[in-house]
């Protein structure tokens, strides 16, 4: 009984006191783990190679339009529109010569057949002068003397033959006036043109010099282009930018290859700057602008007051490297890395700013790789882990 008891007591003691024993044995045995510094390579940021060389700088600005020929329709006689062509609205277009509406002509052509009837009257009239005063001429020779002259000229019907003269010439001019005015009750277009707006019907009363509508004229149109002096003398300056090509797209819808985009010319400089920006304002001409409502389709028509996209060529860059806007740091300084991927921070000269991309000028070498990402802190000779996302171009 006794026996039993320490076996089953004492025999699990023991076996737990060796296993923790031996455990304790092996762990003396075991050399602890040796610390390891971490190594830190800097980092990871995205480079590209710089290609150095010479480029035309690409202007890329906006412009708007503006009618080059704005007309105001003023008739130049009163009365009362007997007719409107169904064209002269707004959005209409109208051909050079057509008609835009006409007045009533009848109290015009009694006008001009009175004037006529003044006319006629009047010439009769100098002929009997002019009859008169040869008589009288003939006469006065038989009775005088060679180069004596009568006391009063009315002898000899010098003043009668004025007066019926200047009868005749005014009742010419009162002709040509009442012709004129007949003819001004039919108001046709000069040029051909697209009306803008118009404030007419069919029986409105319309008074000379009283505005009715405005046309703007579709053989051509104007781009005002404000750039600023820098952008101005890479087209050339005042000897080089007037006739230098401009291509012109709507606005959103630039890179769009199935809107053909406009060119114009530029014909001039305004003598003023902008109050606000003192900026240039260039004018280019553009040519047919309106070609959709002459039938000619693949175009979208330019619009008065609406912003374009204007892109024109200026000169040739020489000695400089483009650079996407993210590698300018602080707007005059890139940062290099050199062969032991070491951050170089290099001051470089900002020479043309374009919407995708910057030419700078500075001491580094065709094939140098810059960094584009942003770093927080960075530090001249501070480690990178380059890892390259582009090239120069």
């Amino acid at each position: 009984m006794k026996k039993g008891f320490l076996v089953k007591v004492l025999m699990p003691i023991l076996i737990i006191f060796l296993g923790w024993a031996g455990m304790k044995y092996l762990a003396h045995l075991k050399s602890p783990p040796k610390k390891k510094t971490p190594h830190f390579e800097g980092p990871l940021v995205e480079v590209m190679h710089i290609k150095i060389g010479d480029y035309r700088a690409r202007l890329m600005l906006t412009g708007e339009v503006q009618a080059r020929h704005l007309l105001r329709v003023v008739p130049e006689v009163s009365g009362r529109v007997i007719w409107v062509n169904p064209r002269f609205e707004g959005g209409g277009y109208i051909q050079k010569g057509e008609p835009f509406f006409k007045i009533d002509p009848v109290s015009y052509e009694a006008q001009r057949a009175k004037a006529q009837d003044a006319l006629k009257t009047a010439m009769v009239n100098l002929e009997e002068v002019r009859s008169k005063a040869k008589v009288a001429r003939e006469e006065w020779e038989k009775i005088h003397r060679a180069n004596e002259s009568p006391e009063s000229p009315l002898v000899l019907f010098a003043p009668q033959l004025e007066a019926a003269e200047a009868k005749v010439r005014a009742a010419t001019s009162a002709l040509q006036k009442a012709t004129q005015d007949l003819a001004r009750t039919k108001v046709v277009a000069p040029f051909s043109c697209i009306v803008q707006e118009e404030r007419i019907e069919p029986g409105t009363y319309v008074r000379a010099g009283e505005e009715v509508a405005k046309v703007i004229g579709t053989d051509s149109l104007e781009v005002k282009i404000p750039m600023t002096l820098h952008d101005y003398l890479l087209l050339g300056g005042d000897s080089g930018a007037r006739g230098k090509g401009v291509y012109i797209a709507l606005w959103g819808m630039v890179g769009n290859e199935s809107v053909r985009p406009w060119v114009g010319r530029i014909e001039r400089v305004l003598p003023s700057v902008t109050e606000k920006e003192r900026m240039l304002q260039v004018i280019a001409v553009v040519e047919d602008p309106f070609q959709p409502l002459k039938g000619k389709a693949g175009r979208t028509s330019l619009r008065v007051n609406s912003f374009v996209e204007c892109q024109l060529e200026g000169s040739v860059l020489k000695g400089v490297f483009p650079v996407p806007e993210k590698a300018l740091k602080d707007e005059a300084y890139v940062w290099r890395v050199d062969g032991d991927n070491r951050l170089r921070i290099v001051k470089v000269e900002v020479v043309q700013r374009e919407r995708q991309r910057i030419f700078v000028r500075g001491p580094l070498s065709d094939g140098d790789i810059i960094v584009l990402s942003n770093i927080r802190g960075a530090t001249d000779g501070m480690k990178v882990r380059p890892t390259i996302v582009g090239e120069g171009s």
